[in-house]
């Protein structure tokens, strides 16, 4: 999260943001979807990704289930000043749907693998690439997705996806495509930050 702060530390700018984050059991080739409303009267000032690849359980615990469902995430809204004080009231809540129309199973060992990032139903995982040099382990530079073996827990580090599209007013989605043969557990916080 961006703190906003004047000369010498005072607290200068009012920062408005919206947290989304959730903890969501994917199967091999399910997709995530994340839709994101931008505020009339407010442009974006900055939108941070951090998306993270994990086991869905502990190692051995057998095999589980995922299909087309519903996740309530909560979104925060944030109004007010942040260095120096001041009252951070508000949280609502959305929902998300993966689209995923058949149950199936997976290993609740693996980790989700070749994973991709779309917003607005394009696909952007090369232009966010590995800013983080997270390297070969955990980002495949060859097919640009995250998660290279399907065994190896990975994380992306803080994207900066600002300037990847165009945030206008209104309904955008982002979308974590697991387009490997694993599944697993995903986890994602998404930080905006608006002008005042």
């Amino acid at each position: 999260m961006v703190i906003l702060s004047g000369q010498d530390g005072e607290a200068e700018d009012v920062l408005n943001s919206k947290t989304y984050n959730n903890d969501v059991r994917v199967g091999p080739g399910d997709t995530h979807k994340l839709y994101v409303h931008i505020d009339n009267g407010t442009g974006v000032r900055n939108i941070f990704l951090y998306l993270y690849g994990d086991k869905s359980a502990p190692e051995g615990a057998g095999t589980g289930f995922v299909g087309q469902h519903d996740h309530s995430t909560h979104t925060h809204t944030h109004n007010g000043k942040w260095a120096g004080g001041g009252s951070v009231p508000g949280s609502t809540a959305t929902t998300q749907v993966g689209t995923s129309g058949a149950v199936t199973p997976i290993d609740e060992a693996s980790v989700p693998q070749a994973v991709e990032i779309w917003i607005d139903g394009s696909q952007y995982t090369a232009t966010i690439g590995d800013p983080n040099s997270k390297g070969a382990t955990m980002y495949d530079s060859g097919n640009d997705d995250w998660g290279v073996d399907g065994t190896t827990v990975w994380n992306t580090g803080e994207l900066d996806i600002t300037d990847i599209i165009s945030w206008t007013a209104g309904e955008h989605y982002i979308e974590f495509k697991e387009t490997g043969s694993t599944g697993g557990r995903l986890q994602y916080n998404l930080y905006i930050n608006f002008w005042s």
